[in-house]
Order: structure tokens, then C-alpha cells, then sequence
């Protein structure tokens, strides 16, 4: 039977992607955790299908509960769960996947709407060479040097080489970009930001 992880790493603040991404929406059973809040990380093997969600903390600022997340995409890949991971987190799956080092900070963020064009085909993203437009907003980002053997980059715009990939071998997806976000919910975070 079918059952989705929500992972919400939402720390309090004007991030809220679990407002965009109610349980309600999902066509199959949905449970939620917040490891930052101080849930304990949930039996794997209860699950499908898992969705982790951005944050506003920065991955190359380590904390403790980012550990159990990291852990617990790991754990995801070795059981072969469903996988899309959303920025923040789409970091942290680079990190699971293929090392540490292949998260970084960006010399300058990357703020709203940017297009991104696919490099291979690919089931979640379409043809290569398609064009979509993505709403972004990180001071971090995953290394385009990523090991092929470990991942494959496909989505890139001209201010991120690596918008998007796929764990080798796994059907497990990074997105930096925020696909949950309309044109009104992103204008609000980049308002929130810019207050920051």
C-alpha cells in the first residue's frame, strides 16, 4: 500500500512549504514530520513515497538535527522510497548521496523566477532541451562537479548549474527550485527576505 513522508523543515520563520503542500492534496496517505521541532525520525518502512521541503537554516551551517535528516535520506535511498527532495533539502541529498563536499554556499543568492532547461530526458522533468520556469530562492546550492556515478545533474539555469538531479540508480529526485510556489507566495517570500 502507498504512504507519503512529508518532511517539513520549516524552523518557524516565513517559510511554510507545508501550507503549499497540504496532506489533504496528496492522492494517497500522508504523515508529517519536523525534525528541527524535535520529532523523532519514523519508521521508513511504513512509507512509499517521501517529500522533503526547503529551509531557511543553511546547510553549510551544520546543526544536529540536520544529521537525522541526512540520515534519514540515506535510509530513503537504500530502501529505493520515492524520493523529491525541495531545496534546502534537495542540498542535503546531494550531500547523502554523494559526500559532503558536493554542498556549498553560492558567492550571491539566487532570487525569483529563473529559466531552467532540461539536459536529459528524464520522466519528472520531460525532454531535454524543455525549458521551465522556476521559482528559486537559496544562498546555498549543490556543486556541478557530482560524480556521474552517484548522480546526474539535469536541470540548469544561467545562474545555477545544478537546478535539479537524479540519484543514480534510485528514482529519487533534487529540485532546487520551489515548485510549490505561486507568483503571489513567491513575491511574498522575496518581500519576507528583503525584511530579513
Amino acid at each position: 500500500m502507498k504512504r507519503l513522508l512529508l518532511i517539513d523543515n520549516s524552523i518557524g520563520d516565513y517559510y511554510h512549504a507545508v501550507q503549499r503542500l497540504p496532506a489533504s492534496d496528496f492522492p494517497i496517505p500522508c504523515d508529517q514530520v519536523n525534525l528541527y521541532a524535535g520529532d523523532a525520525p519514523p519508521d521508513l518502512g511504513r512509507y512509499t513515497h517521501l517529500i522533503a521541503t526547503g529551509c531557511t537554516k543553511s546547510i553549510c551551517r551544520p546543526e544536529p538535527w540536520m544529521d537525522r535528516l541526512k540520515a534519514l535520506l540515506r535510509e530513503a535511498l537504500e530502501r529505493d522510497v520515492n524520493l523529491l527532495a525541495i531545496c534546502f533539502s534537495h542540498q542535503m541529498l546531494a550531500q547523502a548521496a554523494a559526500g559532503d563536499v558536493y554542498a556549498r554556499s553560492r558567492s550571491a543568492p539566487e532570487l525569483g523566477w529563473v529559466a531552467q532547461t532540461v539536459l536529459r530526458d528524464d520522466p519528472l522533468l520531460g525532454p531535454q532541451g524543455t525549458v521551465h520556469w522556476g521559482f528559486v530562492s537559496h544562498f546555498d546550492e549543490v556543486s556541478p562537479n557530482l560524480p556521474e556515478d552517484r548522480a546526474q545533474i539535469l536541470l540548469r539555469s544561467d545562474t545555477c548549474a545544478v537546478e535539479a538531479f537524479r540519484v543514480a540508480g534510485k528514482h529519487a529526485w533534487g529540485l532546487q527550485g520551489h515548485f510549490e510556489e505561486s507568483v503571489e507566495s513567491g513575491r511574498e517570500m522575496l518581500r519576507q527576505e528583503v525584511e530579513e
